[in-house]
């Protein structure tokens, strides 16, 4: 079984490419750390967590946390709508002022496509509504939100459909405006480490390990440590 070392705290890492998997499906992924806060192992096909093996290094604690889900950075470009670009513009609406504006007459919808956006997994999408009249509704791959009526920031947890859009659909009466857009992927805590000065810890979840089909991540929360995570491709 082979495994990629992390490297708490914005270390010098390894950053190996997934490498081909062995006859009985073991191997490692690659990784791509992009902040200490924000680390993420990507995902493979049919990817599942075997364990994981980790040591704090600079005799002190350390915490960190191990997250089923991507920890991508906010995939929307140009979600603060400070450009004409990035989004396709349906009928009624123009991007101008810093804010996306529709006005009434027929359903149509603002709609972007997420280029790392996982069908099934979760997104928390949060925005700002101003409207007159009708009602709006966002959507993450296909899966429509709840319709707001108010004016509010708003955040809402989707569960992403496979059309690959993030979408904020007015009916054919709403006439406002949508501005501050992100839609960040949410993760789910697989394991909460806390290691002692020099301290090491490990863990083994069975054969089958733990499906990971949206990635893994690193949750980096304090200290200094190495960790391996062992992962197994399944056919």
């Amino acid at each position: 079984m082979q495994g990629v070392v992390i490297h708490g705290q914005n270390q010098a890492k390894d950053t190996a490419t997934p490498a081909n998997f062995d006859a009985a499906g073991f191997g490692y992924v690659g990784l791509a750390i992009t902040s200490v806060t924000d680390d993420v192992v990507s995902a493979a096909a049919g990817l599942r967590l075997v364990g994981y093996a980790a040591k704090e290094t600079a005799a002190g604690t350390a915490a960190f946390e191990i997250r089923y889900g991507d920890r991508i950075s906010d995939p929307v470009v140009n979600g603060t709508m400070g450009a004409d670009t990035d989004w396709t513009k349906g009928t009624g609406w123009t991007i101008a002022a810093g804010v996306a504006t529709k006005t009434a007459g027929v359903a149509s919808a603002l709609s972007q496509a997420l280029a790392t956006l996982n069908p099934g997994q979760s997104y928390t999408v949060v925005f700002d509504l101003t409207r007159t009249a009708g009602s709006l509704t966002a959507s993450v791959g296909g899966t429509a939100g709840t319709a707001r009526s108010s004016n509010a920031t708003f955040t809402e947890i989707i569960v992403a459909g496979s059309d690959g859009l993030l979408a904020f659909t007015g009916d054919a009466t709403f006439a406002g405006t949508v501005d501050n857009v992100t839609a960040v992927p949410v993760t789910s805590l697989i394991a909460g480490i806390t290691l002692a000065a020099n301290g090491y810890a490990a863990a083994y979840f069975g054969d089958l390990g733990i499906a990971v089909p949206f990635g893994l991540s690193i949750n980096d929360i304090s200290g200094t440590y190495d960790i391996t995570l062992f992962t197994k491709r399944t056919p």
